[in-house]
Formats: structure tokens, C-alpha cells, sequence
């Protein structure tokens, strides 16, 4: 079993609307091979789901998620051990 590292983030952009924000990022294994198909859920700090995404063919993902304190990212894909990223802050 292939381990899914930890995310590797491109950036944290604030959101058209008013309380929200985009998480962007690319999922990567650990020979730095990008990632399609891999399921990328946001997380609050009560492990709610806040949102949920695929990744594009390149690895690439986008999700639009309350711009609160807590976050946490949980990337899963078939073959691989499911990765959780470290905390973030919406101001990060």
C-alpha cells in the first residue's frame, strides 16, 4: 500500500461571497507524482464535512468552504492510506 502524502498548497484566496473562502491545492505522491481522481474533503474542527471535491487529471483542486478558524483537508484515493493535512487558518 502506497501512502497519499500530506497536501501541498498553492494558496488560500478569499471567496466572492461574503463569509466563504477557496482552498486551492495539488495532491502529489510521495515521488511527486500528481494525483487525478483523488477525493479532497474539507473538515471543521468537529470533523463536519464542509465540502467535498475530485481532483482534476493534474492533481489540482478547489474547494469553497466557510471562511472559519478550523480547517482540516482529508485526501483520499483506491490504493492509497488516506492523509489528513495539518490545521489551517482562514488567515493563512
Amino acid at each position: 500500500m502506497r501512502i497519499l502524502p500530506l497536501l501541498s498548497f498553492l494558496g488560500v484566496v478569499a471567496f466572492a461571497q461574503p463569509g466563504m473562502r477557496t482552498v486551492t491545492g495539488v495532491v502529489a505522491d510521495p515521488s511527486g507524482a500528481t494525483l487525478g481522481g483523488a477525493t479532497v474533503i474539507a473538515l471543521d474542527s468537529r470533523q463536519t464535512e464542509l465540502s467535498r471535491t475530485t481532483t482534476a487529471e493534474d492533481g489540482r483542486f478547489e474547494l469553497s468552504v466557510p471562511a472559519a478558524a478550523g480547517l482540516r483537508l482529508r485526501v483520499s484515493k483506491p490504493r492509497f492510506k488516506t492523509a489528513d493535512s495539518l490545521r489551517s487558518r482562514a488567515d493563512a
